[in-house]
């Protein structure tokens, strides 16, 4: 069965300091408790990041830390007008 968990993370931008909210997708096949996604997304809230290190570093606090099975993980932000997709696949 594919699952698929929308969530929010908030960083800040290295650059300019902005703080951005990133809208993040996770699939997979496991069931992942709500609170174990709440205290991972802790280790990133309000942390300078750029999206792209923050897309990596997800699929690596799920798929290695927690040994969360991931098929992907999806980041979407808007960031001085400029709407950015990443995407990790397995």
């Amino acid at each position: 069965m594919k699952i698929t968990y929308n969530f929010n993370v908030i960083c800040v931008c290295p650059n300019d300091g902005e703080k951005i909210k990133y809208d993040v997708t996770l699939e997979t096949e496991v069931t992942i408790m709500v609170e174990d996604i709440l205290n991972m997304c802790m280790n990133f809230a309000y942390k300078e990041k750029f999206q792209e290190d923050l897309t990596e570093e997800l699929y690596h606090e799920f798929q290695e830390v927690n040994c969360y099975p991931v098929n992907k993980i999806t980041t979407r932000g808007t960031h001085q007008g400029v709407t950015i997709v990443c995407e990790k696949d397995l």
